[in-house]
């Protein structure tokens, strides 16, 4: 990959029996200037082609620029486009071959409008419509005369900024078993057609889940869950990390790091430990911030790409962190966790909700349901396992990857809700592997 600058030159549509294009946007970075793209059609353009199964229609319609998702894969930028006649797609984003084992790759592309000529807005960044770069401030149709253009993309305001986490590990290179989830539930899976649990459990699988582009905004925390099996071999060993993003001095949000391991460090040049997670986040340094299983991490680019060489005609900066490494003085420290979330009532029936687990393990534990006081007598009502399905915000809070249910949904008999009206109900979790302890809220919320 280098820097690759197209300076006052016409591009113009011609007809292939499968989908053409103008330029081919492939790693890069990629400066497009003064460039006028003629006669692409202003129509869909279909063949039908033959089959085993039968005859189907694929659409072939020539597109002026078209995107793939390149292994390093910066920030391209355009100005002064021409389009005459305006075309039926202006960026097309190459849908990409999951079995290739490249995963995140795809959403990593992005395109900086410099002038409006290209999204109708000036400045306007063109990303991957991937999970993490989805903001309420994007659009995924385009503006002005640009709206419609653009398959596979997402138009963000100029104001947006972007940042590349890349991970890798010892014993698995770049096939690192991770998610990532975002602060408002978006979460990304390496292979979202594979089941988590054939994910984690067949490591032999090309997951390559080597790096992820997202939205830097200021409201957005990350969260990044490892495969938790460190000790018997089959996780992530000596994790290593860098961040590239569009300009020098960017930096990652606070990410928070589970079920890597416990009293964890950020390892490499200029990385310093805070005393708190406050201090991190109000840093302007790499660092972190560790205390038993909590882990968060703070990264920050202080150099050019390494193959980005300043050109008196380039305008790109694309930068990078230095390299880090990720180590863990201890496994994950076990213990039970969960929560009572209430009760709802339903037609058929009360039931009480919520979910229980051994905090760093694929663990279904027991819970145990009962009535009276905080001081007095109380009455078991039910014993049961969590192991309903959960949502993946729950995983994230058990450290289990694995893909497990941790939920629990317990009816209440009828004559127990008139005996206990109005008093508080209690649930604890009941473990093999660790003390039995009382759930968040338990004791929190009365019988109806």
């Amino acid at each position: 990959a280098h820097t690759q600058i197209e300076d006052d030159f016409i591009v113009k549509s011609t007809s292939f029996p499968k989908k053409s294009l103008g330029v081919l946007l492939y790693d890069g970075p990629f400066e497009l200037i003064n460039v006028d793209f003629l006669k692409f059609p202003s129509k869909r353009q279909d063949r039908t082609i033959s089959t085993v199964e039968g005859t189907s229609v694929i659409d072939i319609t020539p597109v002026p620029l078209m995107t793939t998702g390149g292994s390093d894969k910066l920030l391209n930028t355009t100005r002064g486009l021409r389009f005459d006649p305006e075309p039926f797609q202006r960026a097309f984003m190459d849908p990409f071959d999951s079995d290739a084992g490249w995963v995140e790759e795809v959403y990593s592309n992005s395109l900086r409008d410099l002038d409006g000529t290209l999204t109708g807005t000036p400045g306007g960044l063109l990303l991957s419509s991937g999970v993490f770069t989805k903001h309420a401030g994007c659009s995924s149709v385009g503006f002005g005369k640009a709206k419609n253009s653009f398959s596979g993309f997402t138009v963000c305001p100029p104001s947006s900024r972007t940042a590349t986490i890349w991970i890798n590990s010892r014993n698995m290179g770049n096939k690192v078993p991770y998610l990532m989830r975002r602060s408002d539930s978006a979460t990304s899976l390496a292979r979202s057609q594979w089941p988590v649990l054939d994910l984690i459990g067949d490591l032999s699988k090309p997951i390559m889940n080597m790096k992820f582009h997202l939205l830097t905004h200021d409201s957005f925390t990350y969260e990044a869950l490892f495969h938790n099996k460190t000790s018997d071999g089959k996780g992530p060993q000596g994790l290593g990390l860098k961040v590239s993003a569009p300009e020098i001095g960017s930096s990652i949000p606070v990410t928070r790091i589970l079920g890597y391991g416990s009293d964890c460090s950020l390892t490499g040049e200029g990385a310093v430990r805070y005393p708190s997670l406050v201090d991190l986040q109000n840093s302007e340094t790499s660092g972190f911030f560790s205390q038993d299983n909590e882990f968060y991490i703070k990264v920050k680019t202080d150099r050019l790409f390494s193959f980005i060489k300043p050109s008196e005609h380039g305008s790109s900066r694309d930068s990078m962190s230095g390299r880090f490494g990720i180590t863990c003085a201890r496994p994950v420290k076990s213990s039970v966790v969960g929560r009572v979330d209430g009760f709802t009532v339903e037609s058929t029936g009360t039931y009480i909700n919520g979910w229980a687990c051994d905090y760093g393990t694929d663990s279904q534990i027991e819970i145990q349901v009962s009535a009276g006081t905080a001081s007095g007598t109380r009455k078991s009502i039910s014993r049961t396992i969590a192991s309903e399905p959960a949502e993946m915000a729950v995983n994230f809070a058990c450290a289990d990857s694995s893909g497990k249910g941790h939920r629990y949904r317990v009816k209440i008999p009828s004559d127990m809700l008139s005996e206990f009206r109005g008093q508080k109900v209690f649930v604890e979790g009941i473990s093999l592997k660790n003390p039995t302890a009382p759930l968040r809220h338990s004791g929190s919320h009365s019988f109806p």
